[in-house]
């Protein structure tokens, strides 16, 4: 549909003919209408004698949206070609256009069978045919109604003259999509979404509103004193009422047979679903004479990713930790250290776990147990370096530092009694003390690495003097021997320190990981509690080495995983059909509650989930395994329509919709009063599957308000000249006529155009109280719109 060319305001004829002064007082326009085909004017005459337009033979039907315009007309004594362009226009030849467009259909003929009086008859659309040369395939996400027209006339129509000055702005945001469809009936659609209008007019600019057109004069109001109002009927149908409407939406597949009983519907993707009051599922079964059922369903669960089937992996090697003493660090107690190893598609569960308790316990409480031995071995075979005669006490420490490290050792335990170095009596070294024999018995704390003995000389200080390596860190008793024979000097040297708390650890013996690992991540307990949480990541695969950790308890962050997501490759093995777990590599990815998950082109049903695989699954039926699954094989929690009642089994392979019912309350209670019945529902199913729930939701609510209990519509004539098609025309005719209210313009027919200045054509108008036409409602449900 195109019309008038907006700016150009409609003025009133003096309809009882010319003044003598001009025009009369309310105004005047120039009624003649001029007529040129391809450029050339062609006119109008009253007689077939001339050539020109016979102007009884001109006609202009205007309809709402997308529907062109057209125009017909006869030429005598020429025939113009086809295709050229058709204006129409009133006052003058740059005047009003009351059409524009293409001729498209020519059929010459002769008047009265002569050749001589050739004539041809004109069959003419609007600009709307051009614009629907090409075909739309689009998607539109939450974009303004004016950005979408916007981008459809500058990528589809602008190359041909189109233009969008008269499109309303900040149209509303929806979403819709477009498939091998002309421009017109795409604009259409999306204004029907939005309950507007829209038209190009006969220069070729868009218009596209809700409510009214802003950029067009109003038609004069329908009153008593209309100087041209005629044969004014008025129609009501109750015929087309509606006060329920059922609109089917976007929906999904059913990935798996399911029983009678079932509460659990595994589907393809749960997007296209809403969990509402007004929601419920068409559930569409396969086969040519499946059927449909409706279900209803109350929750949703997304499909938290998947997982390989097999134990999965993880690093076979706990981290040896060993303490650094430091006056700051990790809260005081006893934490334990893992490790991970990381690839691009996850990571492995935890190494075995190495403990370390900074709270070190206070050094050994018994003394040491020491003996004075000199031996009569051979001459200058025995012996020490002790001072004959000088005094020595002794006492033991804790190291923590595998490297000897005394800064990481412990204070010293209590020292033992004096003991007096004596001769050896070796004729051959003289001045060589006796052997002294120094016997170590301990608990060994976990961390510890070695006992440290310090020795004093004559009450001196200690100083360290010698050490023995705990074999077997944690074992209780610890014991060693040692004798001074060969030790070192043992009148100088670190000295123990006074307080020893290890708040920091180093980390060695971390594996690295096959190939695919691109990372470790070690993982750490808070003081005195379970769960691992991240230290660091070692972005590598190569250092084996990690430290000094200090980080505080607070400063920890995630969890360690519960299963492997690492993608690398488990044991070989395989789920054979029948059975009633599956081993997973990461069972947090699948619900605890129970639901279905797809491997291998199975969907399976269970009904639990344990530490390491999906429990409950059925040995046989809908959900069970039916073949063999290997290790390895990617398994994906599927997602779930819940709260539902299936009543009897269903079939893999079958369609589910989401449907929304919209309802008319007021006109249902209304409707059952009229009718004196229990119930005033009518109802009627919409579907188009391309919508998402608030689109389907404003749809049904748009059909409702199309179609009321009480549908008016009327037809008049009249000569103004600013009736068109899309306009509000206000009418207010009281008794005995009894026509009060706004009504929407729908169908113009323009005739009777006249030769004289003074006598505009007429309009013969439709209008109606809805929206649309039935033609129009008609062509919706044909389309699915």
């Amino acid at each position: 549909m195109a019309t008038l060319v907006p700016g150009e305001k409609a003025r009133m004829y003096a309809l009882g003919g010319l003044m003598r002064g001009g025009a009369s007082r309310g105004g005047y326009i120039d009624g003649r209408v001029y007529v040129s085909i391809g450029g050339v004017d062609v006119g109008y005459i009253r007689d077939d004698a001339h050539v020109g337009t016979l102007i009884n033979s001109l006609s202009i039907t205007q309809q709402l949206d997308e529907v062109p315009d057209t125009a017909t007309l006869r030429i005598n004594a020429a025939v113009p070609p086809a295709g050229g362009e058709v204006v129409i226009s009133i006052g003058s030849q740059n005047g009003r256009r009351l059409f524009a467009g293409y001729g498209l259909t020519r059929n010459q003929l002769y008047a009265a069978d002569k050749p001589a009086n050739i004539q041809a008859d004109f069959s003419a659309v609007d600009y709307t045919w051009l614009l629907a040369f090409a075909k739309v395939t689009k998607q539109y996400r939450n974009v303004s109604g004016t950005a979408i027209i916007a981008d459809l006339i500058a990528t589809y129509g602008a190359a041909n003259g189109f233009t969008t000055h008269a499109v309303q702005a900040n149209l509303p945001a929806l979403e819709i999509t477009f498939t091998d469809e002309d421009v017109p009936n795409a604009i259409t659609r999306l204004m029907r979404r939005l309950g507007g209008h829209w038209f190009v007019d006969y220069a070729k600019d868009v218009h596209a509103w809700i409510g009214e057109d802003a950029t067009m004069a109003p038609p004069m109001a329908l009153t008593p004193t209309h100087p041209s109002l005629a044969d004014v009927r008025a129609t009501v149908d109750q015929t087309q009422a509606l006060t329920r409407c059922y609109v089917e939406h976007r929906g999904s597949s059913l990935l798996a047979g399911v029983a009678a009983g079932e509460t659990i519907l595994p589907v393809e993707a749960i997007d296209a679903f809403v969990v509402a009051p007004d929601v419920f599922l068409k559930v569409t079964l396969p086969g040519a004479d499946g059927g449909a059922k409706h279900l209803t369903f109350t929750g949703m669960t997304p499909s938290a990713g998947g997982t390989l089937v097999g134990p999965g992996i993880a690093p076979t090697s706990a981290p040896i930790v060993s303490g650094v003493v430091s006056a700051s660090g990790m809260e005081a107690g006893a934490h334990s250290y893992a490790y991970t190893f990381v690839t691009a598609a996850g990571e492995t569960k935890p190494s075995a776990v190495a403990t370390f308790d900074t709270a070190i316990p206070a050094p050994p409480t018994a003394p040491l147990l020491i003996q004075n031995a000199p031996r009569p071995e051979p001459p200058g075979t025995y012996g020490s370096n002790f001072t004959i005669g000088a005094s020595f006490r002794f006492a033991v420490a804790y190291c923590y530092s595998a490297a000897l490290d005394p800064a990481q050792d412990s204070p010293i335990g209590p020292p033992s009694a004096s003991i007096t170095a004596i001769s050896n009596n070796d004729p051959l070294n003289p001045t060589n003390s006796a052997e002294i024999w120094v016997g170590v018995l301990m608990p060994a704390p976990a961390g510890v690495q070695w006992a440290v003995v310090y020795v004093s000389t004559n009450g001196g200080p200690f100083y360290r003097w010698t050490y023995a390596q705990n074999t077997s860190p944690g074992a209780a008793p610890y014991t060693a021997t040692l004798s001074t024979r060969g030790a070192v000097n043992p009148m100088s040297g670190p000295t123990p320190p006074a307080t020893a708390n290890a708040r920091q650890a180093n980390l060695t013996a971390i594996a690295v990981g096959p190939t695919g690992t691109t990372a470790r991540k070690i993982y750490r307990t808070k003081a005195n509690q379970a769960p691992l949480l991240l230290v660091t990541t070692l972005a590598n695969n190569t250092a084996t080495t990690y430290g000094p950790d200090a980080a505080a308890d607070a400063t920890l962050g995630a969890a360690a995983p519960a299963g492997d997501t690492s993608g690398l490759k488990s044991p070989e093995g395989t789920i054979n059909p029948g059975a009633t777990a599956v081993i997973v590599a990461s069972p947090s990815v699948f619900q605890a509650t129970g639901g279905w998950a797809v491997v291998a082109e199975q969907a399976i049903r269970y009904t639990g989930v344990s530490a390491t695989a999906l429990t409950g699954v059925p040995a046989s039926g809908y959900g069970a395994v039916v073949g063999p699954i290997q290790y390895n094989t990617a398994i994906r929690a599927a997602p779930l329509l819940t709260g539902v009642t299936v009543d009897e089994p269903i079939e893999a392979g079958a369609e589910i919709y989401a449907v929304v019912r919209v309802d008319d309350a007021a006109a249902q209670a209304t409707l059952a009063a009229r009718l004196g019945v229990a119930t005033g529902i009518r109802e009627e199913w919409i579907q188009d599957r391309r919508l998402s729930y608030g689109e389907a939701k404003a749809r049904g609510q748009a059909t409702l308000a199309v179609r009321p209990l009480d549908a008016l519509s009327i037809s008049y004539r009249c000569r103004d000249i600013s009736t068109s098609v899309g306009k509000t025309i206000t009418v207010n005719l009281p008794a005995p006529t009894n026509i009060v209210g706004t009504f929407r313009i729908q169908a113009v027919t323009i005739t009777n155009f006249r030769p004289r200045p003074e006598q505009p054509p007429t309009f013969l108008v439709q209008a109606s109280s809805t929206r649309f036409t039935f033609e129009d409602w008609l062509r919706i449900m044909r389309t699915k719109e």
